[in-house]
């Protein structure tokens, strides 16, 4: 079975100590080999510095955001990003 994230990924991470408060959100830097049963990955703290070598069970994925499509990118009255009118 492959990693289950990806390089680049943004992910949430959960710490085995609770009392941090919960989830904080991280971008996967390196994909690792299996220690025992799970992958292990070196994430990096969104917005900061901090990284970390986290096992893949304490990871959770976040929904990539949704791109815009051509029509929500042009403004009002053109179509596709053109000079052409829209009548």
């Amino acid at each position: 079975m492959p990693h289950r994230f990806a390089i680049g990924q943004s992910v949430e991470y959960f710490a085995a100590d609770t009392r941090t408060g919960g989830a904080a959100l991280y971008t996967i830097i390196r994909q690792l080999p299996k220690d025992g049963d799970d992958y292990q990955y070196h994430i990096q703290r969104t917005g900061g510095g901090e990284q970390r070598l986290v096992r893949e069970a304490q990871l959770r994925s976040v929904s990539p955001p949704m791109s815009p499509t051509p029509q929500q990118l042009s403004p009002p009255g053109q179509v596709d990003g053109s000079s052409r009118r829209v009548r």
